[in-house]
This record gives structure tokens, sequence and C-alpha cells, in this order.
């Protein structure tokens, strides 16, 4: 079981450290456009459902984490998906991942509180794992040490090669399209913009269109072809989807 009083030495020595050299991450990923659905194929959504998404998504090596890592009786790394950060005495490690403390994650956010998971190359039926701390100590740079000693810890986690995770970077996001319901003949729509992952109310917007006038409806670059329609359920093509864009 890990203690505070370790993890606090954690990062003093992390810092004590820094002037011995520093690790920039790998950002071993690349970013690819993800778009849903294609393009003329007949779709069938519910009330609440996103009829189109468009945006970016990083892939590349990375954990998926399927169990909380507890540290002590108030502090544990959150389960997640994360790509591989460093390299580090030949291991692969892979973070940042969040590092909670009382329920509540580190004021300073994942720069500095974050610790990663190594990877051992010699995997034994006892250890299969261990955390090392990072702390940022400029922009880009970390400095990584792992004073836990024979603290190892055998996890369920996954090494998948091609993770796909959406990107939340703060210059992009992502377009959403979501069914509103029917009223009479009137269709509606929610229309959303997420921002690192956050959503834009700034940008959200409700559109409603007569199917009298037509059954191709457009908004911005989006044009879809309404097939049918209830208040519970529709069914269309994307004829043409949003343009992803980044934002500045």
């Amino acid at each position: 079981m890990f203690s505070i009083k370790k993890i606090v030495t954690i990062f003093i020595l992390s810092l004590s450290l820094s002037s011995c050299g520093t690790i920039s991450p790998l950002n071993d990923f690349r970013s690819e456009t993800f778009d849903f659905p294609p393009i003329d194929k007949k779709m069938t959504m519910t009330l609440g459902d996103s009829l189109v998404s468009i945006g970016f998504k990083k892939v590349g090596e990375g954990m998926i984490l399927n169990q909380d890592i507890e540290i002590s009786n108030i502090a544990k790394v959150r389960k997640g998906s994360r790509f591989l950060f460093t390299i580090f005495r030949d291991d692969n490690c892979y973070g940042i991942f969040e590092y909670v403390i009382n329920g509540k994650i580190s004021e300073s956010g994942l720069d500095s509180s974050g610790l990663a998971v190594c990877i051992p190359k010699q995997i034994t039926n006892k250890i299969n794992s261990y955390l090392i701390s990072c702390p940022s100590i400029s922009p880009g740079e970390y400095v990584c040490v792992d004073p836990l000693g024979d603290d190892k810890v055998f996890l369920d986690y996954k090494i998948v090669n091609d993770m796909e995770v959406i990107n939340d970077d703060a210059d992009s996001f992502r377009q959403e399209f979501i069914y509103n319901g029917k009223v009479d003949n009137n269709i509606k729509f929610i229309y959303r913009e997420f921002s690192s992952n956050m959503n834009r109310f700034a940008f959200q917007q409700d559109v409603q269109y007569d199917l009298n006038e037509s059954n191709i409806i457009g908004f911005k670059e989006l044009e879809i072809e309404i097939i049918e329609a209830t208040n519970q359920s529709i069914t269309y093509r994307v004829l043409r989807n949003f343009i992803p864009k980044n934002i500045n």
C-alpha cells in the first residue's frame, strides 16, 4: 500500500532532480478525422441521439487502465485511457493519469501532479507494472522518478496499438446534430459544438424545419435527407457532412 508520505516524497524528489535532466513527452500518436455516419447510408436514430458528429481524434499506442490504483486511503490514480508517454529505464510508460486526493483532482491538474504507469520488459506473475512521478517543470518538459522502491503493482490493463481518443486539444472541437422530436410536420434539432471536450453553450442552437417545404434540410455545410420522422425516431441519409475545423 502506498502512503501519502511517499507521494509527497515523489514530488519533492522529482523537483529536486529537475536540474539533472528532463524528458519531453513522446506524443507518439497521429491526428485523424472521425466522421459519423458514412455519407448516403440509411440510418435510424431515436429522440436525443446524435444524427451526425464530426471532429478530430488521436490514434496511437496506448493503455486502457481498467481499475483505479489505490495509493492510500485518500489518494488514487483514476482508471482510463492514456497514450504512450515516455520511455523510462527502457520500459514503456503510459500517462499521465489523473492523480486524485480526497476525491478531487489535484488543483494543478495533470501537468504537475500526474503519475504514469510503466510496463517492465520482464513481467512476472506478481509484478506487471509500476508507477512513476512525472511533474512538469516547464511547459512540455517533465522530470520522472521512481522513488517507490519495491512497491510494485499487478494491474488490470490492456495495451492497444491503435487506441482512439477524441481530440480534446484547446484548438479543436467537434460538432453534433441531435434529433429533438417532431411536432405536426415540423422536425426539431439541436446543434452543438464541443471544445476541449467541454460543451460550448455559446455555440448551441435549436433549429426547426417544415417537412411540407422539403425533406432535404441543411445547416451550415450539413445536408440531410429525411426519409421518415416521428416524435420518437428518425430515418435519414447524410448527403454532406460538416467540415471539420480547428479553432484558434
